[in-house]
């Protein structure tokens, strides 16, 4: 009886296997001719990434390593096609504006909000959120900044024990959580004294547990993640997060209501950050449900603080290692500071292009998304292949800023590679911190603006060390990169 299942089942196999190179007689052409691994039958590659945060990424860097700047795996049934020639990148960026299948997983925390939205949702809510980022808006956030940065220096200031090193993650993601939620959302809350600390521990696990999902191949049926202890503990999380934004969006709502009511509004003619423009739309007819509205808030929650938190936190442990670039921009604060206490002002953080600079090569060398996914929608012709529509591709952007071809000593860490005239060098797709193309990250300016401030507050008031090997450092994605042992620093006040 065994052997006929058997039997059955290898056949059935066959049959399948058949029909679907039949079906896909372009991608079986496309893996003839591109390099890459063939995997195991029916897996491709997964078991290479069961171990999720670092399988993914110690599988597309090893591809771009032993095969090229354009390669492919197999996953499962799935062909992927990894690039890292910034000359392919602009190809695919600028011909896709669909997103992978296998960002589904992040469906869970981000529903249909920007970041994960088909293409067709996606050009719809991108005209509505855009002008929310707009360079007034994001500057009359810099006094909210500034003060949510000060409770962090006068946070930190329990860290400065001599030998007291610590992982400054948790306090500076607690502290772009304060900004987003004070600024974007328009709401008040203070993660960093302790407030909804259920909230701030979920959010930090959710990314990771995202990524293992990936990893475990035998989970991505609703069937099998929905009944496994898993899939209930991450819905269970990701649930009270959204309660969380549900709650916060139904007093906002109310608020604005009432606003509206007035006969004396006038909100229709200015402009409005993000939640109370998105809320104000959908009073005013534009067609997002309710839970839409809560997608993309968890969206904006997770996307713009903790990428801030994982760059800002890759940024001090590097200027704790390599204390002559320390010494550089702290001597372009006291330029512009002096010995001054003062608050700093929108024109004091433009003129700070050194650290820029820094937070720019910080991007550059520890790309906070390493890996971008892209489906293309039409064929796209590359130098040597052309690449059929419905190709899933990987943009392996960890292994793009860290190219040789590009960079010269590419794991040293050198600022003046942002020098204007280094920049203009460059291919404008060599360096893709925030994507590129049409579905790139809308909230550069936020993000520069905040990460500026906070880098700037802790910095006049701190010095700091750290003791980790920066060119051998063990890397991770959780859908962000971050080291596998944490970011290890040692304050000192100045």
């Amino acid at each position: 009886m065994f052997l006929i299942f058997l039997a059955i089942t290898f056949i059935l196999f066959i049959v399948f296997d058949t029909i679907f190179r039949f079906q896909n007689r372009k991608l079986s052409l496309l893996a003839k001719q591109v390099p890459g691994p063939w995997g195991l039958p029916f897996l491709g590659m997964w078991y290479t990434v069961i171990d999720g945060p670092k399988g993914f990424l110690r599988l597309t860097s090893n591809l771009v390593k032993k095969y090229g700047n354009i390669c492919r795996a197999w996953m499962g049934y799935s062909l992927y096609l990894v690039v890292s020639k910034p000359e392919d990148i602009e190809a695919i960026l600028t011909n896709s504006v669909e997103k992978d299948y296998y960002l589904k997983f992040t469906s869970i925390f981000a529903g249909d909000g920007l970041f994960i939205a088909p293409a067709q949702i996606w050009k719809h809510r991108r005209k509505l959120i855009n002008p929310t980022f707009n360079t007034k808006i994001v500057n009359s956030f810099h006094e909210k900044m500034v003060a949510k940065s000060n409770v962090l220096c006068k946070k930190l200031e329990t860290r400065t024990s001599e030998d007291n090193y610590f992982d400054c993650y948790d306090s500076l993601f607690a502290c772009t959580l304060d900004i987003l939620f004070e600024t974007n959302l328009d709401f008040s809350v203070d993660f960093q004294n302790g407030q909804l600390p259920y909230y701030l521990k979920y959010m930090k696990r959710i990314t990771r547990l995202v990524v293992l999902w990936m990893g475990k191949f035998w989970l991505h049926t609703n069937i099998t993640f929905n009944h496994s202890n898993f899939g209930k503990k991450l819905m269970q999380e990701t649930q009270y997060m959204k309660r969380i934004s549900a709650n916060i969006i139904q007093e906002k709502t109310v608020e604005i209501r009432k606003k509206m009511s007035d006969e004396n509004y006038t909100g229709n003619k200015v402009q409005k950050p993000f939640l109370e423009h998105i809320i104000y739309a959908k009073e005013s007819g534009f067609p997002i449900s309710e839970t839409s509205v809560v997608n993309e808030v968890d969206t904006m929650i997770i996307a713009g603080s903790d990428t801030s938190a994982y760059v800002m936190s890759f940024a001090l442990m590097t200027l704790g290692v390599l204390q002559d670039i320390q010494d550089k921009v702290h001597e372009e604060i006291i330029s512009v500071f002096g010995n001054s206490d003062r608050e700093c002002t929108l024109d004091d953080i433009k003129s700070m292009q050194y650290l820029e600079m820094v937070i720019k090569e910080t991007m550059r060398l520890f790309a906070p998304t390493p890996l971008l996914a892209r489906k293309v929608t039409t064929d796209v012709q590359l130098p040597n292949v052309v690449v059929p529509a419905n190709t899933n591709c990987i943009i392996c952007v960890l292994e793009l800023h860290r190219s040789s071809d590009i960079y010269s000593d590419p794991l040293k860490f050198d600022p003046n590679r942002f020098l204007p005239e280094e920049t203009a060098k460059r291919h404008p797709y060599a360096y893709i911190p925030f994507g590129g193309g049409a579905r790139g990250c809308i909230g550069p300016k936020f993000a520069y603006l905040s990460m500026k401030i906070i880098l700037t507050s802790i910095l006049r008031k701190y010095k700091i060390y750290s003791d980790v090997n920066l060119e051998n450092m063990e890397l991770k994605m959780e859908l962000f990169l971050k080291p596998v042992n944490g970011f290890r620093i040692r304050l000192e006040k100045r």
